[in-house]
């Protein structure tokens, strides 16, 4: 079950990476025009979508609560995990600011 979890958490950030750099490159190609510009950023709000939801639910939520992460110093990832989700969440709203 270990191996399934650390699996699922490897393709999840795999995913979230994959999706930001399609929708980097797409936005880069699309600078021209903002319409293009802005229909671009799709792909990107997608990546860090999932970027915010793996390290939110997956480690603040799951992690913290269901296995006492917070009670462990050595394995205690909790500050790095706020520091995913908030780089990406603050990340989301600047993609999502007018150009």
């Amino acid at each position: 079950m270990i191996w399934i979890a650390l699996g699922g958490i490897v393709l999840l950030e795999i995913a979230g990476a994959v999706l930001c750099w399609i929708g980097a490159g797409k936005m880069w190609a699309a600078r021209g025009s903002a319409a293009t510009f802005t229909a671009a950023k799709r792909m990107a709000h997608l990546g860090l979508g999932v970027t915010a939801c793996l390290y939110f639910i997956g480690f603040m939520a799951i992690a913290q609560e269901y296995f006492l992460m917070w009670q462990n110093e050595q394995i205690n990832v909790l500050q790095d995990a706020f520091r995913m989700f908030a780089s990406a969440a603050l990340l989301s709203l600047w993609l999502s600011a007018d150009d």
